[in-house]
């Protein structure tokens, strides 16, 4: 019935929303595939470097977990943040290499900045889901109203209003509000 629906409709319903919907949900599945496996790889790798981590007993062991795995973001925020600590520490005069609470509120800071960097590098495609959940909506309007505005203009070729005459118009408009739904 769906296909039937789509054959009744316009060009214009076909071609440019329907299909532009259609588009749309593809690009959107692909973009949540890639962020299940990506967060299914990462999240595998978090699980590794945590381990390897607790085993580590010295700061040239930690600095030598991330080496090589760049890619990862626990790596990245390992590395970053051991930069950020081999600086404050670097600062500091031979004689006196603690942190005090000013030290650790810096690094905090310092940290705090590289999650926020790490966080946006991650967020990468994750707009185009919810610009297109808002738009996909409005998409799917507006063919429903360019399919009553067929269905009236119908009504007025046919100089009637029945049901048999109108139905099929209708119909064919809702479809691209359901389409643009479950976009959305």
């Amino acid at each position: 019935a769906i296909w039937k629906l789509v054959s009744i409709s316009d060009w214009v319903s076909k071609y440019f929303i329907l299909l532009g919907l259609f588009l749309l949900s593809v690009v959107c599945v692909a973009i949540i595939i890639y962020k299940f496996i990506e967060f299914r790889r990462q999240k595998r790798r978090l699980v590794q470097l945590l381990l390897q981590v607790k085993k580590s007993k010295t700061f040239g062991d930690l600095a030598a977990l991330s080496r090589g795995h760049e890619q990862y973001v626990g790596d990245k925020f390992l590395l970053e943040s051991l930069n950020s600590l081999k600086t404050l520490i670097g600062e500091k005069p031979e004689d006196a290499k603690t942190l005090s609470s000013d030290d650790i509120e810096q690094l905090d800071l310092l940290l705090g900045q590289d999650i926020d960097a790490l966080t946006l590098a991650e967020e990468q495609y994750l707009p185009v889901l919810g610009t297109s959940a808002s738009v996909s909506i409005l998409i799917g309007l507006s063919g429903t109203i360019w399919g009553l505005i067929n269905a009236f203009f119908s009504i007025s070729q046919e100089k009637s209003a029945d049901l048999a005459v109108i139905a099929p118009g209708i119909a064919a408009a809702l479809l691209t509000t359901f389409a643009g739904l479950m976009v959305a």
